[in-house]
């Protein structure tokens, strides 16, 4: 028979219990309220800090990055934009304080705007793995301005090609010629000797006052002619005019650098102690000239107001006055000695100086032939002074169809930044955040 289990007593909670059970429910309810308050409590206080700290000056630097710098068409470049490529503009002359090269920068993204606009219409393009090569171990290779800007300079090249192959016809006219720079007084003598049969390089090594090494001096070259002219006006206009074995009529050329001239010197003082002394001088590339002005000193002309107004020595022409020493090495020991060989207030007789650099002489030129051929001369540089001025900016030979593809590109950017859309609006923006924008840019040059 199964025996049959009693149930539990059941257990009897006195009021004191219960009412003890209640306060400590009320305790812990309180406990864990206060301490969720105090927690609240830290991270309110901990995201106000960071909101302060981190969100809030965040949110305003981004506000500064965005406000705009410059617009070109539906293209706007923001201040974050000018900052990179101030960074980038000034790591190459690490010399020049940011603010120095700030109106560069904004060229710069003009620059690199208009080619790569003109490039996509051309259809031009450069494969991101050559950007990539460009940039291979630099800190710049994901930085998306710079990429632009090196995307640019790759792409010059092909639309100064481009460029080329569109103008440059594959002949021009060109006239094979001799030439030599002579003083006036030894023109007609040089010109009798060609005539009567002389070699024109032998008389233009022996007469010729040009800059060039003697050996080079008369050597053939080809020239082309108009509108492909690369010599200065009255030059290129005596190519056009002579037939092959004609000689030229002199033509002058004011600007061409010479070796030689000629002083002419009044001493002011002298310190034979010290062996140094003040002299007012006359630096000109013509005897004929120097004596015409060395009268006129006589006659009673102020000898340094004339050297401000004719003298090709810069010193004397800034001032007047060129203060020499005994053992000075930037003028001529001809200058020197005669300096010295005068008293306080005597006029010299006129010197020549074989080292002086003047300017001023005639060109005899011969033409030997006269065709159409391609563009493909060389240029020495010892050329480079007697033609015009776009030759100053090479240092080294180069071709002919080289410089007219560079010519022609620079006519076209010319034109470009003329015809430009692009609009800055750098100096609209407030002068603290102009400043701001150079500081952050001169971070990690």
């Amino acid at each position: 028979m199964t025996k049959k289990h009693k149930p539990p007593p059941k257990r009897v909670v006195t009021k004191r219990q219960l009412s003890y059970w209640q306060r400590q429910r009320r305790i812990q309810r309180i406990t864990l309220i206060s301490g969720s308050l105090v927690i609240a409590l830290v991270l309110a206080i901990l995201g106000w800090g960071y909101y302060e700290k981190e969100y809030v000056p965040h949110q305003e630097e981004l506000a500064k990055l965005r406000q705009t710098v410059a617009v070109a068409g539906d293209t706007t470049f923001d201040v974050e934009y000018f900052i990179e490529t101030l960074r980038y503009r000034s790591l190459q002359s690490p010399d020049q304080p940011p603010s120095t090269l700030a109106p560069q920068a904004l060229s710069l993204i003009e620059n690199v705007y208009l080619i790569r606009e003109e490039a996509r219409e051309r259809g031009l393009s450069i494969d991101k793995a050559d950007v990539d090569k460009a940039l291979e171990n630099t800190k710049f290779k994901g930085n998306k301005v710079v990429r632009e800007i090196v995307e640019a300079s790759l792409l010059q090249p092909r639309l100064v090609q481009a460029l080329g192959e569109e103008q440059i016809p594959a002949t021009v006219p060109q006239v094979e010629v001799q030439a030599m720079l002579l003083d006036f007084a030894d023109f007609l003598a040089a010109r009798d000797r060609l005539e009567a049969g002389e070699d024109f390089a032998a008389v233009a090594q022996e007469l010729s006052i040009d800059t060039f090494p003697i050996s080079k001096r008369g050597q053939p070259l080809w020239f082309p002619l108009p509108p492909w002219q690369i010599a200065r006006p009255a030059f290129d206009r005596a190519l056009a005019n002579l037939e092959p074995g004609e000689l030229s009529l002199p033509i002058w050329d004011k600007e061409a650098p010479r070796i030689g001239g000629y002083w002419v010197i009044k001493a002011i003082t002298k310190d034979e102690e010290a062996k140094a002394a003040t002299v007012q001088a006359i630096l000109t590339y013509s005897r004929h000239t120097a004596e015409v002005l060395r009268n006129w000193v006589e006659a009673g002309e102020d000898l340094g107001a004339l050297a401000q107004e004719y003298s090709q020595h810069p010193t004397a022409q800034a001032s007047g006055y060129i203060t020499v020493t005994d053992q000075a090495e930037t003028m001529s020991r001809d200058f020197v000695e005669a300096c010295f060989a005068l008293e306080p207030g005597e006029l010299g007789p006129v010197i020549y100086d074989s080292e002086a650099d003047t300017r001023g002489g005639a060109w005899l030129i011969k033409a030997l032939r006269k065709e159409e051929r391609p563009l493909d001369t060389v240029i020495p540089p010892e050329w480079f002074p007697y033609l015009n001025e776009a030759f100053n900016f090479f240092t080294e030979e180069i071709g002919l169809r080289r410089f007219w593809e560079l010519r022609l590109f620079n006519d076209w950017l010319t034109q470009a930044l003329e015809e430009s859309p692009f609009q800055s609006h750098w100096d609209d923006l407030d002068p603290e955040l102009r400043d701001w924008a150079i500081t952050r840019a001169s971070r990690d040059r």
